[in-house]
């Protein structure tokens, strides 16, 4: 079976969220994050319920996210649907 590449990959992801039981060390986060990058995923958001926050990885380039922002409160909306906000003391709760 021959895996998609990035030319082949018949849809594009917009945004992806993953759950985590703990903070995300390295500061260029964990390893898929370079694959959701090279296939175009505009945004990722990791839910980190034991540290209580979500980290937002933004701005995708080859193979990373040129933004990082790690937030414990207030309101995160996608930068495709700005509309579209959630209170992250929600979404932890």
């Amino acid at each position: 079976m021959d895996l998609p590449t990035v030319e082949t990959w018949p849809w594009r992801a917009k945004l992806a969220l993953r759950g985590s039981h703990g903070r995300v060390p390295d500061r260029r986060g964990p390893p898929y994050l370079a694959l959701y990058a090279q296939f175009g995923v505009a945004e990722v958001w990791i839910v980190d319920l034991a540290g209580a926050a979500v980290e937002t990885f933004r701005d995708p380039a080859k193979n990373a996210y040129g933004l990082r922002k790690r937030r414990t409160g207030g309101m995160l909306a996608p930068v495709l649907l700005p509309a579209v906000e959630i209170d992250i003391g929600a979404l932890l709760a």
